[in-house]
């Protein structure tokens, strides 16, 4: 079937309902120092993990919702991409590897606090979870290139919006973890 089906929309909206609630604990009563603190030249602080949990989640939406519904369907390809779910679930929140952003992705915007970026994701949040909720899109007959996971169908590419978020939540506690860390 290449609709969602009531498991796929049950298991997303619960995923994002869960990832969202840990990046807003992340990020919840911070003030400007801890928003804005970098541990070194290489690490982000919690304010650019944020504003860039947006711009991929705005960036993403947008390809599933509407480049990828414009091409044609290709069940041969989509078939042989329904194992990788297991295989993301599990590589995308690890920790271990650390990814660079990949050219023309970088984030652009800043949220000057955490209410503001609060908000902003909230309402991003929002937009996918009705999306998941109400889409006959065929998103498992579609799919496209993912950067390390190569191909994946439209259901996966909106769980990689909720594994993604929850990927930066943990990179935001390894933040506040830091010594230097303001406390």
């Amino acid at each position: 079937m290449p609709q969602l089906t009531p498991e796929d929309r049950a298991f997303l909206t619960a995923h994002l309902n869960q990832t969202r609630d840990q990046v807003l604990s992340e990020i919840a009563s911070l003030r400007e120092d801890q928003w804005t603190f970098r541990p070194d030249d290489e690490t982000w602080s919690i304010g650019e993990c944020a504003d860039h949990i947006v711009a991929v989640e705005k960036r993403i939406f947008s390809m599933v919702s509407k480049h990828l519904q414009s091409g044609p369907p290709d069940p041969a390809r989509a078939a042989e991409v329904q194992r990788k779910t297991p295989l993301i679930l599990e590589a995308v929140p690890a920790r271990g590897v650390r990814v660079k952003v990949p050219p023309g992705a970088e984030t652009h915007t800043h949220s000057a606090t955490p209410a503001e970026f609060a908000q902003a994701f909230e309402e991003r949040r929002a937009m996918v979870q009705k999306y998941v909720a109400e889409t006959a899109d065929p998103l498992h007959d579609r799919v496209a290139p993912h950067m390390i996971f190569k191909d994946l169908d439209g259901c996966q590419w909106l769980l990689m919006i909720s594994l993604h978020g929850q990927r930066h939540a943990a990179q935001m506690a390894e933040v506040k973890a830091h010594p230097a860390y303001p406390k």
